[in-house]
């Protein structure tokens, strides 16, 4: 495996950019400064992270602590579909072999289009303080139609999970690629098998293929169908860094708290998902995972996409400080969540994994937007 430089080593090179970046954009930019005027870091434990304003864009630029050896062919294939497609729930994301000089020695960063956004469990947190059961309705058909707009392009992300979906002005937003899959992929191997609180419990780094989401998208839409029935199970199961579920509850069905409490609920959607859920934990594979779909299909808790209300900024929060497990830092910008237009439900054209196209798809076209009833 190639050896990277320290977070130091890095924060030093970006003290002179023009010195140490090559991309044109980004070293006649500005780094981020913190209030010492050193440049602002978000550290984590697999790569350093660093704003830039270059003109009226703005880049996250990701400089690796460590790295498969694989990962400029991961991410020139990932990029490359990405930007091919130009799928609105996505990044512009470029993989820069020739990105940064650390010490007289080169190393590749990644150049990635800004996103300030609310992570999905801090605005459910919001919405559960101000009792809005239609806030989360609201986010749950979104969800959805993301989902089925990932179906559609025959892509996984990896780790669906809260830190790494985004609500924004312009909708939701997914990051971190790191476990993404898309169909034109050379690689048959994952480096990492995503967040245990919405993995199934016997997914390995070898499921990786376009179902890979199946497990953490049910575990998502049957939390926030939960919370619609009963938002005071928020503050009762939601410890920080999930959404009501946990890697322990889905080990241990049977004597986990929170399946107990939902064996009490009296509702067909509830309990369909549920049972589901634990079905597919007691089986031997990922790949027995519910059909997400289906089941969303048959759920009876309505809910239209609408504009989402602003909300009054929450917990110091960016997207970047999310990314991989990074920490919130004192001095992290506080982003506030504004109106979002409606993308419309897309419908899915789904194949089975053995159906993987050669080349790329042709995107489908997505229908006109219409309400819809899960």
């Amino acid at each position: 495996m190639t050896s990277y430089p320290l977070p130091q080593q890095y924060q030093q090179a970006l003290q002179k950019p023009r010195l140490s970046l090559f991309d044109d954009e980004l070293k006649n930019g500005t780094i981020q400064a913190d209030r010492m005027g050193l440049p602002r870091v978000r550290s984590g434990n697999f790569a350093s992270v660093y704003k830039v304003f270059a003109g009226s864009s703005q880049y996250a630029i990701k400089c690796f602590l460590n790295a498969p050896d694989d990962i400029q062919t991961r991410y020139e294939e990932i990029s490359t579909y990405l930007n091919t497609i130009n799928c609105e729930y996505f990044l512009k994301t470029h993989y820069l072999a020739r990105g940064i000089a650390v010490n007289g020695h080169t190393y590749p960063i990644l150049k990635i289009k800004w996103q300030d956004g609310t992570p999905l469990d801090k605005y459910i947190d919001d919405c559960v303080r101000r009792q809005d059961t239609q806030g989360i309705l609201n986010i749950r058909a979104r969800f959805v139609n993301l989902y089925r707009t990932l179906r559609s392009y025959h892509i996984a992300h990896g780790d669906l999970q809260h830190g790494n979906i985004l609500i924004t002005q312009q909708g939701l937003r997914l990051i971190d690629y790191d476990g993404l899959y898309v169909p034109t992929t050379t690689l048959n191997i994952s480096h990492e098998s995503g967040h245990p609180n919405y993995q199934h419990p016997k997914r390995t780094t070898w499921h990786f293929n376009e179902h890979m989401d199946t497990f953490s998208a049910t575990a998502i839409f049957t939390a926030l169908t939960i919370l619609a029935y009963d938002l005071s199970l928020w503050a009762k199961f939601y410890n920080g860094d999930n959404i009501l579920f946990c890697g322990k509850d889905f080990l241990n069905t049977n004597q986990s708290p929170l399946f107990r409490r939902l064996a009490g609920i009296d509702d067909a959607t509830i309990k369909q998902l549920v049972t589901a859920i634990a079905a597919s934990c007691l089986s031997q594979k990922p790949p027995d995972s519910p059909d997400f779909l289906e089941l969303c299909a048959d759920a009876t808790v309505s809910g239209q996409e609408m504009p989402l209300p602003p909300i009054a900024p929450i917990s110091p929060h960016s997207w970047i400080t999310t990314w991989e497990g990074l920490p919130t830092q004192s001095d992290i910008d506080i982003v506030e969540a504004v109106p979002i237009a409606n993308p419309g439900p897309v419908d899915a054209s789904i194949r089975k994994a053995e159906d993987r196209p050669s080349t790329i798809p042709a995107p489908p076209t997505p229908p006109q937007p219409k309400p819809h009833t899960l």
